[in-house]
């Protein structure tokens, strides 16, 4: 007898697309809707399970509206004035705010009325003091007056008028005596003696001034020696340096400045050049280089290497001569793809037999997970046999 292992197909489940989404629960503050899907074939075999066939979500997430509110009028405030007409107020606030698209708030949050409208006393004023008049005399004392002006009458029991004029003492002091003085003292000696001095004489006070009298001068001063000194010339600045004569290893520079004004009545004048050692720092000496070596073998034969090449340095650079530049370099080579050859996965498991008795064959498989590229081979076979079941089959007894 044979027996025939027969392998059904694997079936994964399907399922058909969402359906609408249902209205939401609630029209504000968070409500939920679902949708939903249908089986359109079943799972069979060991195929792939049902995925879910209901989905909820969150709807309407906004706040609900809410309208303004506002409190009741307050009592009215004290008025503004006790007489002549004020105001005085009251208010109301904003209990709550309107919100999330509600009524907004409409209407005055204060409001005012006229109060206390009897006039109101009005008391006399005058204007600021005027100035006083000259005083009646110079010293030994006198009188000098001021007055004022009534600017509002007084009206409606309001306070009368202050007095409307003002003197007083003025210049009480004694009368000034003026001092008397002596007779001048001889000349003093002269302050320089060439180009113009000065000297002195004074006098005494023979009799004080008093009650603010005034006194003549007490000394007195006058040119003297008034020869021309003698005058030195004036130079200007001295000019901007020549050019240095050497560039290096030291050289001369010079400078020169002129006579702005002549010496005069015996002056002297001198030092119209200078001169000054430049450039004394040593000359500079450029870097020598031999020339460039042969390259080296490259360190890959594929895939990109390098290779490199040097010289030596056979004269240094010296006092800030130009340098000596690089003295390697590098380069890259046999930058060609490598070869690869290929990578073959792991054997599959062995088929069942070909028969259940008396010596059949099963096989396994590979396959090729990377194939070769750039020249590299692929060896190995893909596929490999056995025999299996090689027992001897049974035989029935025959009549």
């Amino acid at each position: 007898t044979t027996t025939t292992t027969t392998t059904l197909p694997i079936v994964n489940c399907q399922v058909s697309d969402w359906s609408a989404a249902t209205p939401c629960s609630a029209s504000c503050a968070g409500g939920v809707q679902s949708r939903s899907r249908t089986v359109l074939t079943p799972a069979a075999n060991g195929g792939e399970a049902c995925p879910g066939l209901t989905e909820t979500s969150a709807c309407n997430e906004q706040a609900c509206p809410v309208n303004c509110v506002l409190t009741d009028w307050g009592v009215f405030s004290p008025c503004t004035v006790s007489c002549g007409g004020g105001t005085q107020t009251r208010s109301r606030t904003v209990a709550t705010q309107a919100a999330a698209g509600g009524v907004a708030c409409t209407g005055a949050l204060t409001s005012a009325q006229s109060c206390n409208s009897q006039a109101c006393p009005v008391d006399c004023t005058v204007s600021d003091w005027g100035v006083f008049s000259p005083c009646s005399v110079s010293c030994g004392g006198g009188v000098q007056t001021r007055s004022r002006a009534v600017t509002q009458a007084t009206a409606n029991g309001g306070a009368s008028c202050p007095s409307l004029s003002d003197t007083q003492l003025c210049h009480p002091e004694p009368c000034p005596v003026d001092c008397t003085v002596s007779d001048w003292s001889a000349w003093g000696g002269c302050s320089s003696s060439c180009g113009g001095g000065t000297q002195t004489r004074v006098r005494t006070i023979a009799t004080p001034a008093q009650f603010g009298g005034t006194c003549a001068t007490l000394s007195e001063t006058a040119t003297c020696s008034t020869l021309n000194c003698p005058q030195d010339c004036a130079l200007s600045t001295w000019g901007a340096w020549s050019p240095c004569s050497l560039s290096c290893g030291g050289g001369l520079t010079q400078r020169e400045r002129t006579i702005v004004t002549p010496a005069a009545h015996g002056g002297a004048c001198s030092g119209l050049q200078e001169s000054a050692s430049c450039n004394v720092h040593a000359c500079p000496v450029d870097c020598l280089t031999a020339t460039w070596g042969a390259w080296t073998p490259c360190t890959l034969s594929c895939g990109g290497g390098s290779q490199t090449r040097t010289r030596s340095v056979t004269h240094p650079a010296a006092n800030g001569g130009q340098g000596c530049g690089e003295l390697a370099q590098s380069t890259s080579c046999n930058t060609q793809a490598c070869p690869v050859n290929c990578a073959l996965s792991d054997w599959g498991a062995f088929a069942p037999c070909s028969v259940s008795c008396g010596g059949g064959t099963q096989t396994r498989s590979r396959t090729v997970a990377t194939p070769a590229s750039n020249g590299g081979s692929c060896v190995g076979s893909l596929t490999s046999s056995q025999t299996c079941n090689t027992q001897v089959c049974p035989v029935n007894c025959v009549f």
